[in-house]
């Protein structure tokens, strides 16, 4: 979240296949990654997630894959509160030198309290292309099984489509961009942007920015971080910052952990 939110076309291992699967092909051998976040998004609606990643991206493997789960509990002002688990595995293949395609499969519960339980299942579509070494984009259709029947909207996963590049402007400073557009209960196409860079300051740590303007739900976020970035274990700090809400804030870590 420090580099707000942008990442369908990045290559960090535990953070990338999330955004985009076709990027697990980019991932170490075997890596995993924990994350948690604790804090609010805009005025009284509290969030707190928890959750960690798996990938293998092993040469004797036909396909690279990774595992996500994750969750996540919700609170709102005058609303119900939310409580979710989401599973998420990926494989991804190099389809020809510098361009590899990728699918996730899907598994979200959702309790809403005093209402009841519901179950969606789902999928994306990536595709990650890098021409040069300093250069990415990846371009992903989110839940293309479409939505669910009966299910509420404050929980419904729409098709979504999104795309991001990947810019090494310098071997010490990495900038990103994302766009995506929600394609239902979104009739003026307004669309959702993520930038965000990143800069070695010194041989193990790197510091973050980023933005984020989602135009659909009329929010605007800023976000730093700091990370440590040793030889195998890394561990990221974030703080993301809602613009309209000056209270309205949240902290996080993400800790990766490459096994070989």
């Amino acid at each position: 979240m420090s580099l707000g939110g942008a990442g369908r076309a990045a290559v960090e291992d535990g953070e990338q296949f999330i955004h985009n699967p076709a990027t697990v092909t980019q991932s170490s051998v075997l890596s995993s990654s924990m994350i948690y976040y604790d804090g609010y998004n805009g005025e009284g609606e509290h969030d707190n997630l928890y959750g960690f990643t798996l990938t293998d991206n092993s040469d004797e493997l036909l396909m690279s894959g990774g595992y996500v789960y994750a969750h996540q509990a919700r609170s709102f002002l005058n609303q119900n509160d939310i409580k979710e688990e989401y599973h998420q595995a990926s494989v991804g293949w190099v389809v020809r030198k510098h361009f590899a395609l990728g699918v996730s499969f899907t598994y979200l519960s959702s309790l809403i309290e005093t209402v009841g339980k519901y179950e969606q299942i789902n999928g994306h579509i990536g595709a990650f292309y890098n021409p040069l070494p300093t250069l990415a984009f990846g371009f992903v259709a989110y839940n293309v099984g479409g939505r669910a029947a009966r299910i509420p909207v404050a929980i419904e996963e729409g098709n979504k489509l999104g795309f991001g590049v990947l810019w090494v402007a310098d071997p010490l400073l990495r900038v990103r961009f994302d766009v995506a557009q929600m394609q239902v209960r979104n009739p003026e196409h307004k669309n959702e942007y993520m930038a965000g860079f990143e800069s070695k300051t010194s041989e193990f740590f790197v510091i973050r920015a980023g933005l984020q303007a989602d135009d659909l739900a009329d929010r605007r976020y800023w976000s730093l971080g700091l990370s440590f970035d040793g030889p195998r274990a890394k561990i990221d700090y974030f703080y993301r910052k809602n613009f309209e809400f000056g209270e309205a804030a949240l902290h996080g870590v993400d800790i990766r952990v490459p096994f070989w």
